[in-house]
């Protein structure tokens, strides 16, 4: 089996796969391949938009032309093939240590399945043109969020999908060969075996790798003069949901002397991102960042950073590591304003505070570090700067991105310039569920753990997952669905084949999962699926929880806990017994233990007659449903009458009455 991420590892049984964090698979046993759509009917398709690490030197009709995406659209799509130097563009980043990787793409204005991927590559110079090695295959999954020279490997908005097959033949090498490659000039990725789900989306790119060079390893750059993919319209993908804050992209009012490491690089935009996303603060060289700087002499230009996310997250700290303050800028003159990203749209340079459609401004927020902001810029190793939100309403400080700002970098006493110097920008946080996803409860007090729907329509999932980074779940305790007597209506174990839902390897303590490769099953509005007492009591509340639709997306979804101890007869585990529990007892008569008030491993009239006595019982942490419910008697009689329905016909008819 494969996945797109490359984790999803078989033996010769189910038992003996891993599912964790991936793609739909393909299965192949019995001569049945499953989830796997070949590239019948293709057709090239049209894009929107171009993606390059940077677009550099375009040329077309022999004339250069603006660094635009807008040019490098054309040359890339026009039909030219020119291994000369007549029509071409190359992703040159001044990058001379290979630190940054090259990467060239496509966008679409809706989405599409990618067959096949084409590339021509240009003029090779005495210094690069071609990838070192062979480079990486990445699907854009987000349509919002992404930048023109954002790199593919460091964001989430792409998904890198495996088993793209290279079929010219193509020889990747860290040496370039100058001259116009006209042989074997041509790059083509295959994608027609990897999962539909898998390449799916609103565009695609080819990298991740550094581009080649001469012995010396003088400049790492691609040189290109055509790009084209084939393949269909196919339905939207899912766009990825992750369950802590990973920033898609960087903002800011300019990206100026961009750095990694020692390194200078082009000031380009996804060169900053990567720059303050890697892990390096560096408050005292200047080298791994980059500033605000634009020429601003008179303050009449405020300055901002920030980063947006693919996902909604309520924000808990801001952090902005700042790095070498020059002679003439580099921190913020005044405390500055924090605002949050209230739309899933791009606002690159737009200033937040001129932007009240997209942008809110939030108050409350207090800096942590005692940092001291001056209008005179003291030079030397710059500062942490951190914002604590904690104590500001969720929902004020909750969206899809934030930033720093709004106020004047500082300068010196002839106020020169005024300018942000930054090293690396971090957030903590949390994902925001959606109203519209499952979640998992756990009850501390008990063990006992549950899928829930509190939605108002039907899911449909064909995987989940839960872990524990502490180890805190407990395998003895699960009740899978694989197992006979954990089974729920509608979903159906398996017996090995993929014809139900099935225990997938290498699981423990830290992790259970289960999967159902060749269907998928509903969980309707309102209803549960009760795992059994798969937490450990007393164990670390870290459990995170993940689904997957048949759509082929991953859900990572809120894990609720709750600490009521266990009733008798609270079969539905929210703390109270009454009629919801009566409706889990009757769906689970004869088929699990699910309802088993007796702790015999069944459920059967005998956790009925628990039921009836606790009838009315509420938990000491549980609130009351002020929903009011049928009488007590009445349910009592009701559920005799089902309890023996199958032997008392006239019992029916008089339980309907009951209620009429």
């Amino acid at each position: 089996m494969v996945s797109r991420s490359g984790q999803f590892r078989c033996g010769r049984s189910l038992r003996a796969c891993d599912w964790r964090r991936t793609g739909r698979a393909v299965l192949i046993t019995g001569g049945l391949i499953l989830s796997v759509t070949t590239s019948a009917n293709s057709q090239t398709l049209t894009p929107s938009g171009a993606l390059l690490t940077a677009f550099h030197a375009p040329r077309i009709n022999n004339a250069p032309v603006a660094e635009t995406p807008a040019n490098g659209l054309t040359i890339l799509t026009n039909g030219i093939i020119d291994r000369g130097a007549i029509d071409r563009i190359d992703t040159f980043t001044s990058d001379n240590t290979g630190v940054a990787s090259d990467f060239v793409g496509l966008t679409y204005g809706s989405p599409n399945r990618f067959d096949a991927i084409s590339l021509e590559l240009g003029f090779q110079f005495g210094d690069g043109g071609d990838w070192d090695s062979t480079p990486r295959v990445f699907i854009l999954k987000n349509p919002t969020l992404v930048g023109d020279t954002a790199p593919p490997e460091l964001s989430p908005n792409w998904v890198e999908v495996f088993g793209a097959t290279e079929t010219t033949g193509h020889v990747f090498s860290p040496l370039v060969t100058p001259g116009s490659p006209t042989t074997n000039g041509t790059i083509r990725f295959d994608l027609s075996t990897i999962p539909t789900d898998d390449r799916t989306g609103w565009g695609w790119a080819v990298g991740g790798v550094d581009g080649n060079a001469n012995a010396s390893g003088v400049i790492n750059f691609i040189s290109l003069t055509e790009a084209a993919a084939t393949g269909l319209p196919a339905p939207a993908p899912a766009v990825p949901q992750l369950a802590t804050p990973a920033p898609v992209n960087v903002i800011s009012n300019v990206y100026h002397s961009v750095g990694r490491g020692t390194e200078p690089l082009t000031d380009i935009r996804g060169q900053a991102f990567a720059s303050v996303v890697n892990g390096v603060v560096d408050h005292s060289i200047g080298a791994d960042g980059f500033d605000t700087f634009q020429g601003d002499s008179g303050a009449a230009l405020t300055d901002f950073l920030g980063l947006q996310y693919g996902s909604m997250y309520r924000f808990d700290t801001l952090t902005a590591e700042l790095g070498l303050q020059f002679g003439n800028g580099g921190d913020w003159e005044t405390i500055p304003r924090i605002f949050i990203l209230k739309r899933p749209v791009d606002t690159n340079t737009s200033r937040p505070e001129s932007d009240p459609a997209n942008w809110t401004e939030i108050s409350g927020a207090t800096e942590t570090t005692g940092h001291v902001f001056s209008p005179l810029v003291t030079p030397g190793p710059g500062g942490t700067v951190r914002f604590d939100l904690s104590s500001i309403p969720a929902s004020q400080r909750t969206g899809w991105g934030w930033a720093i700002g709004g106020v004047d970098g500082n300068a010196n006493a002839s106020g020169e310039a005024n300018f942000i110097s930054v090293t690396e920008l971090t957030a903590t946080g949390a994902l925001v569920p959606r109203p519209y996803d499952l979640e998992l409860e756990v009850n501390s007090a008990t063990g006992q753990v549950r899928i829930v729907n509190d939605t108002t329509a039907a899911i449909v999932l064909d995987y989940y997952e839960i872990t524990s980074a502490s180890n805190s779940l407990n395998l003895a305790g699960w009740n899978s669905l694989e197992d006979p007597s954990g089974n729920s209506s509608g979903f159906p174990s398996g017996n090995g084949t993929g014809n139900g839902w099935e225990e997938l390897g290498n699981l423990d303590n830290g992790i259970l999962a289960e999967a159902f490769l060749q269907d998928s099953s509903t969980l309707a509005a309102g209803g549960s699926i009760n795992l059994g007492n798969a937490f450990s009591i007393g164990g670390t509340q870290d459990v995170l929880f993940r689904y997957r639709t048949t759509g082929g997306e991953f859900v990572d979804a809120l894990v609720q806990y709750i600490s009521a101890p266990g009733i008798p007869g609270d079969f539905d585990h929210d703390g109270d017994v009454d009629g919801d529990d009566l409706a889990q007892w009757q769906g689970d008569f004869g088929a699990n233990g699910f309802s088993d008030a007796d702790a015999d491993g069944d459920s059967d009239g005998a956790d009925f007659l628990v039921w009836q006595r606790q009838l009315g019982s509420i938990a000491a942490t549980a609130v009351a449903d002020a929903v009011p419910e049928p009488s007590a008697a009445t349910l009592a009689m009701a559920a005799a009458c089902l309890l023996w329905r199958r032997g008392r016909p006239h019992c029916a008819a008089r339980s309907a009455n009951a209620f009429g």
